[in-house]
């Protein structure tokens, strides 16, 4: 869908810095699959963690091309809890923001089977190099029940338990578009 919005409305701003109306991904896709891997398809957990910017979406969006399930763990858990996710979701990479290293580095320790990759800074994903369109060639009936993002519970009642969101549950956005009532603001409108 991202890719199709992409091509036929090409001038439609996406996000407040918009680099390329024709594909949002470039300067991006390389380096993914060069450090994350390429489109096996294995729906591998790969962890994120960073300032609130830009890259969450776009790695959202570059998962579910690459074929893998990108985890999100809130600062906001304890430090046992944040090293328990990443554990029971077997997350295999952990990445992360300049600015997170630290944290991450706690969360992961001296694991093995982690391995923890500092992502390009936001301008050189937003202003660096180009690349071709990275293209998504599943169809919708084949890829409505991949997984694609995971969250996770609060951490208040002990150690959180994975909340596993696959690509059918996010198409409830776009039906609250086709609705009835549709020219009236709904929570689409603000996210």
């Amino acid at each position: 869908m991202v890719d199709t919005c992409a091509a036929d409305e090409f001038s439609r701003v996406w996000a407040s810095v918009l680099v390329d109306g024709d594909d949002l991904s470039k300067g991006f896709k390389p380096w993914l699959t060069e450090n994350v891997g390429g489109t096996a398809n294995d729906f591998e957990t790969v962890a994120y963690g960073g300032p609130k910017d830009l890259r969450y979406p776009i790695l959202a969006v570059a998962m579910v091309k690459v074929g893998k399930k990108l985890l999100l763990c809130s600062p906001f858990a304890t430090m046992e809890g944040q090293k328990h996710i990443p554990n029971v979701t077997d997350c295999k990479v952990y990445l992360y923001a300049d600015a997170s290293a630290s944290v991450v580095r706690s969360i992961i320790g001296d694991k093995q089977a982690v391995r923890a990759l500092q992502v390009p800074q936001l301008n050189e994903w937003v202003y660096g190099k180009e690349f071709g369109v990275f293209s998504y060639e599943k169809t919708w009936e084949k890829a409505q029940l991949d997984p694609w993002i995971i969250f996770h519970t609060s951490c208040t009642t002990g150690l959180p338990r994975s909340i596993l969101y696959k690509n059918l549950m996010m198409v409830q956005l776009d039906a609250t578009e086709i609705t009835p009532d549709a020219d009236v603001e709904t929570m689409s409108d603000h996210l």
